[in-house]
C-alpha cells in the first residue's frame, strides 16, 4: 500500500569508525586533514576520511589549497563526497568543477540528494549544466529539473522531493508492514496521506502511527491543523510558519493541492541563518553577495552607494553648521557647537533603537495594520518621554550648572534635543513600515541610509532652533 518513499541523506546518522577524532572547529579539522595528507598513503586515505562527519569535512575545505581539496575529493567515497559537497560554501562548490575531472564530478553529483544536486547544478555554468544532467539517471534528472523550475528562495526551491506518503484508506497496520518491507534510509518526521489524485489530505507522526490501533485508517490520525505551503511561498514565510506551529517539517503543494515535497527543520535553520546573515549585511550597508564573492572590487561597489549617501549627508551637515555663523546673539558660538555631537548622537541612537524594535515585529510576521499603528503610537510616546527627560536634563546643565551656562543656550539645547529625539523615534518606526509596505527588506531601515537621515534631521532641528531663538 506504500505510495512513495524517498529519503534525504541523514547526516546525523552517518556511520562513524572507532578511530574518529572529535573535532570542534574548522581550524582543528583543517589541521587533521593536512596531517592525514602528509602521513597516510593515498590508497588508505579514504578509510580514514570515512571516520569524519561530512559537516566537519565541509567546514575545513575553504581553508585548504585547491590541490589538497582535489586529493580529498578523489579519496572520498562518492556518496560521502556528495554530502560534503552539499554542505560546502558556494565558492567551494564552484571550485569543485575545476578541481575534479568531469567523470568524477558526474559520479559524485549522481550520489547527492535531488534538492542538493539542484542547488549545485544551479551554480554550474550553462555549458557544463547540460553535460552533468545528461550523465545522471532519468529519475534524478527529472527531479533536479523539477526543482530548478522554482526560484531558490521559495518553498519549491527549498523543498526535498523525497518523502513518505500513503493513499487514503490505508490502515496503520498496512503502513507499518509496507515500511518494514521497504525500509527508508532514514526516519522521516511525518507520514503524509494523499487521495487518489495525489492531493494532500494531511499527515500523522511516527509516534501516532506506531501507537495507533492497526485497523485505524491514517486519515483518522490527521490532526485538526496541518499547515502546508505553496511552492512559490517565500522562504522567510516558510520559516515563520514552522516556528509558529512548532513542527518538524512542512509539506509543499502545487496550486491544486498536490503534494510536491517537504521542507524539514534543518533546511529552515539554514534559511534563518541565511536571512540573518543577509540582514546583518544590509544593516552594515553592504551586500549579501560579499559573503559568496569576497572580491575587493565587488565589496567596494556594494558599499559605495551607502557611503555616498552618508557623504552627501555630511556635506549638507557642514552647510548647516556654517549657518550658525549667522547667529548675531552674544552667546558664545563655541558653546553652541559643544552640543551638536550630543544632539546628533542621541537622535541617531534613539532612531536605531526604534527601527530595530519595529523590524523585529515585521520579521516575526506582525504586519496587521492596526497593530502597526499601535506600535507607531507607542514608539512616538516613548520618544516624547525620552525627549522630555533628556531635553530638560541637558537644558538645565547647559543653562545653569556648567560654568559657561547661559539660560538661553540651555533653552535652545533642551528644546532641540527634545524635538530631535522625538522625530528620530517617529522616523525609526515609520521607515521600516514604509519599506515593508513597498516590499523592500525592512533591514535596510537600519542601514547607513537611515543613520545619515537621522543625523541630518537632528542637526537641522538644532540649527533651526538655535537660529530662531538666539537671533530673536
Amino acid at each position: 500500500m506504500l505510495r512513495t518513499w524517498h529519503g534525504r541523506a541523514a547526516y546525523g546518522n552517518e556511520t562513524v569508525m572507532r578511530h574518529q577524532v572529535q573535532v570542534r572547529t574548522a581550524e582543528q579539522m583543517t589541521h587533521h586533514l593536512r596531517r592525514l595528507l602528509r602521513e597516510v598513503a593515498r590508497p588508505r586515505l579514504g578509510s580514514y576520511l570515512s571516520a569524519y562527519h561530512s559537516a566537519d569535512l565541509a567546514s575545513a575545505f575553504p581553508h585548504l589549497d585547491p590541490e589538497e581539496r582535489s586529493i580529498l575529493w578523489k579519496s572520498l567515497e562518492p556518496a560521502k563526497a556528495g554530502r560534503v559537497l552539499s554542505q560546502c560554501p558556494e565558492e567551494i562548490q564552484v571550485a569543485f568543477l575545476s578541481e575534479v575531472d568531469p567523470p568524477l564530478v558526474t559520479q559524485i553529483v549522481s550520489q547527492m540528494e535531488p534538492d542538493d544536486a539542484a542547488d549545485f547544478v544551479e551554480l554550474v555554468p550553462e555549458e557544463r549544466r547540460a553535460e552533468i544532467l545528461q550523465a545522471l539517471s532519468d529519475e534524478v534528472t527529472r527531479k533536479v529539473e523539477q526543482l530548478l523550475n522554482y526560484p531558490p528562495d521559495t518553498a519549491g526551491g527549498l523543498m526535498s522531493t523525497q518523502f513518505i506518503s500513503f493513499p487514503e484508506g490505508t490502515t496503520a497496520g498496512e503502513a507499518i508492514r509496507s515500511l518494514r518491507e521497504s525500509p527508508p534510509r532514514k526516519i522521516y518526521y511525518n507520514i503524509y496521506v494523499v487521495n487518489k489524485d495525489g492531493v494532500l489530505l494531511g499527515w500523522c507522526t511516527w509516534q501516532q502511527l506506531v501507537l495507533a490501533d492497526p485497523q485505524t485508517r491514517l486519515e483518522e490520525l490527521i490532526p485538526a491543523r496541518c499547515p502546508s505551503v505553496d511552492a512559490l511561498t517565500p522562504q522567510e514565510e516558510v520559516a515563520r510558519l514552522v516556528a509558529k506551529y512548532d513542527i518538524a517539517a512542512i509539506p509543499v503543494v502545487d496550486i491544486d493541492g498536490k503534494l510536491l515535497g517537504t521542507i524539514t527543520n534543518d533546511d529552515v535553520i539554514d534559511v534563518i541563518a541565511e536571512e540573518a546573515s543577509e540582514d546583518m549585511m544590509l544593516v552594515a550597508g553592504g551586500s549579501e553577495l560579499e559573503l559568496h564573492q569576497p572580491s575587493v572590487v565587488k565589496s567596494v561597489v556594494s558599499r559605495m552607494p551607502w557611503l555616498a549617501i552618508t557623504f552627501a549627508a555630511g556635506c549638507i551637515n557642514a552647510f548647516l553648521m556654517g549657518r550658525l555663523e549667522s547667529i548675531t546673539a552674544p552667546t558664545n558660538l563655541v558653546a553652541i557647537l559643544f552640543y551638536v555631537p550630543m544632539t546628533m548622537a542621541m537622535g541617531g541612537n534613539v532612531g536605531l533603537q526604534t527601527s530595530t524594535m519595529t523590524i523585529r515585529r515585521l520579521v516575526l510576521g506582525e504586519t496587521d495594520l492596526g497593530a502597526l499603528f499601535m506600535d507607531l503610537w507607542r514608539e512616538l510616546r516613548v520618544g516624547l518621554l525620552m525627549g522630555v527627560t533628556f531635553g530638560i536634563t541637558v537644558g538645565t546643565v547647559a543653562g545653569y550648572i556648567l560654568p559657561s551656562g547661559d539660560p538661553t543656550l540651555g533653552m535652545v539645547v533642551g528644546l532641540a534635543l527634545f524635538l530631535a529625539v522625538t522625530a528620530s523615534a517617529l522616523m525609526g518606526a515609520i521607515v521600516p513600515i514604509a519599506f515593508h509596505k513597498f516590499s523592500v527588506d525592512p533591514a535596510v531601515a537600519s542601514s547607513p541610509l537611515v543613520t545619515a537621515v537621522n543625523d541630518l534631521t537632528s542637526l537641522t532641528i538644532y540649527v533651526t532652533i538655535a537660529f530662531l531663538l538666539l537671533n530673536h
